[in-house]
């Protein structure tokens, strides 16, 4: 690989700075308060430089967003590796996707800026469609695993249920799960101890549903995700429960 010049190299840090700032005002001030004006303030560079890098505060977020959605694809890929049934493939992405959450909210609250509507609309057609990219392939990793199950036998599925059903449902159930936790609601108070464990059990009870083997009454799932956490993530797993992590670990083998 060609070695860059210290011209380029000063470009990728200056974004880096840019969109650094910008998560830390997204994040203080929200979307409204975010202005191409406070980004060069905040790294002391004139307004004009960052309109150099990104033509709106849109495509600031956009790309703040896309790299959140390839730290997220990456999570899902590694987890798509494990080794197992189909079905535990896709129980390990469940536990990848909870630990991103658990580690980067501040990221997909961002996430979720900007696919509002408003925000998305601003940006430019190459910024929506480079985050759809990813968001796509991401499904279809997921897909992937659903066609491998109808392969395996492991699944049978209608003749008019594209395996690509069975993903968009897991993601709508995994998304719309992950955005309302996020929103802090008083989940003791409608009896949910856990909305992540119950995130879970409701993939579950659709993959079950799909009559998709083992079904959650016949193996446990739970302990698949404790391995999977423990052999694929075991890293990122220390940062989020400490001096625990090496028995858990152990456990998990």
């Amino acid at each position: 690989m060609e070695a860059l010049t210290r011209k380029q190299r000063e470009l990728i840090e200056r974004e880096d700075l840019i969109l650094q700032a910008a998560h830390d005002l997204l994040l203080e001030r929200g979307y409204h308060g975010l202005t191409m004006e406070r980004i060069a303030k905040a790294i002391e560079y004139s307004k004009g430089t960052i309109y150099q890098h990104f033509r709106c505060k849109e495509e600031v977020i956009s790309a703040l967003a896309s790299r959140y959605l390839e730290k997220q694809l990456a999570m899902t890929e590694r987890a798509a590796s494990y080794e197992g049934r189909t079905r535990e493939r896709i129980a390990a992405i469940g536990e990848g996707l909870e630990i991103f959450i658990r580690l980067h909210p501040d990221e997909v609250r961002i996430l979720q800026i900007i696919k509002s509507e408003t925000v998305s609309e601003k940006a430019s057609e190459e910024c929506q469609a480079a985050m759809k990219a990813v968001e796509f392939q991401a499904m279809a990793t997921v897909a992937a695993i659903v066609h491998a199950a109808v392969l395996d036998g492991d699944l049978e599925l209608a003749p008019d249920t594209p395996p690509e059903a069975v993903s968009f449902g897991l993601w709508a159930i995994v998304s719309g799960g992950h955005a309302n936790i996020l929103r802090d609601l008083p989940f003791q108070e409608v009896r949910i101890g856990d909305p992540y464990a119950v995130t879970m059990n409701t993939c579950d009870i659709l993959l079950d549903g799909y009559g998709w083997r083992p079904l959650s009454t016949e193996w446990d799932y739970a302990r698949t995700r404790e391995r999977a956490r423990w052999t694929l993530f075991a890293k990122e797993a220390r940062r989020l429960c400490g001096e625990e992590c090496p028995v858990r670990a152990a456990e998990a083998r």
